[in-house]
């Protein structure tokens, strides 16, 4: 089966990163979105922005039928698994900010020019 997928990972990657494009010209200054450096190709599987209010966005996102996902909620070093490592809250605050910031936003290969468009819309809908 993933045979047959990778006759389609160019053009499914190519699609993502218009969708990332679009993204970031509409939603830079409302949102941080993610920037590309000139030596990156992101195929952005994710697109996650960083956002004031996250929750409130997020809950106003889905009342607006756009679906969004917190990926990473709690930082590697507070898992259970790291317990043994002995880092606790406030051992990695730029982490521990990002997460409470974060949100992914729709980024599949077959999102089309409206549904980007609504999603931007309500993202600036919120903000205003």
């Amino acid at each position: 089966m993933l045979l047959v997928k990778m006759n389609y990972i160019d053009r499914w990657t190519e699609a993502r990163r218009a969708n990332a494009a679009f993204y970031q010209e509409q939603l830079r200054g409302i949102v941080r979105v993610p920037e590309d450096k000139p030596y990156e190709y992101a195929v952005y599987h994710t697109f996650v922005v960083q956002a004031e209010q996250r929750d409130d966005l997020q809950r106003h996102l889905l009342e607006r039928g756009v679906d969004t996902k917190v990926h990473y909620p709690i930082p590697i070093h507070l898992q259970d698994a790291a317990r043994g490592l002995g880092y606790g809250p406030g051992s990695f605050p730029v982490t521990e900010h990002q997460v409470r910031h974060i949100l992914s936003l729709p980024v599949y290969p077959e999102l089309t020019e409206s549904q980007r468009q609504g999603v931007v819309s309500a993202i600036r809908s919120f903000y205003s």
